[in-house]
């Protein structure tokens, strides 16, 4: 696999870089991460938020909730899951209230989000998804790649056409679409470049 993604690399290096990229940010927040003790609930449910995240069918990119300032404006929605901000953490959601970016966070009361928690929240915020399925759609760089959950057909919808070439786990060859089909085993990796 890596040298796999080596050759990929030096072939892409003077590609055209598709602009396709996360509409959803995740904020980590590592002082309040440190400010709950080991195994507390509040650790093990922003855990489980982050891995219903990579279930929703919808891509996202992960910043420290100090860059706020300097990434979110590039976003569509953000998510928060720690229950307890720390003061950055509280200053990033008040950027959003400033941007009139829609955000969701975890509370006090509510220490988790589930998939269709997430999934509404998208939904009402007119997010893409990619795929309608529980498995994990990565995006980035001039790629697209999913991860599946379960073995069968997968499909991924663009939210413009892009030239698709498969990387790996597909049969496309620099075909023009908004809609790649592949089938996957459970627990296997399928990449596609986009330009």
């Amino acid at each position: 696999e890596l040298a796999l993604m080596k050759k990929e690399y030096e072939r892409e290096l003077s590609a055209h870089i598709s602009p396709l990229k996360p509409q959803v940010v995740f904020f980590a927040d590592e002082s309040a991460h440190a400010n709950c003790f080991n195994n507390s609930p509040q650790l093990i449910r922003a855990e489980q938020t982050r891995t219903a995240m990579g279930n929703t069918g919808v891509p996202f990119d992960c910043f420290m909730v100090e860059d706020a300032n300097f990434v979110l404006k590039n976003y569509k929605a953000a998510v928060f899951v720690m229950p307890i901000p720390s003061k950055a953490g509280e200053e990033a959601i008040r950027l959003c209230e400033k941007l009139n970016i829609p955000y969701i966070s975890a509370t006090a009361e509510k220490c988790s989000l589930t998939v269709d928690d997430l999934k509404e929240f998208y939904k009402s915020n007119n997010i893409h998804f990619f795929t309608s399925e529980n498995d994990v759609v990565y995006l980035g760089n001039g790629y697209v790649g999913l991860h599946s959950k379960t073995a069968g057909r997968k499909k991924i919808k663009l939210p413009e056409k892009s030239v698709v070439s498969t990387v790996f786990g597909g049969s496309l060859k620099g075909e023009k679409t908004d809609l790649i089909e592949f089938d996957l085993e459970e627990n296997s990796t399928a990449l596609f470049s986009l330009s």
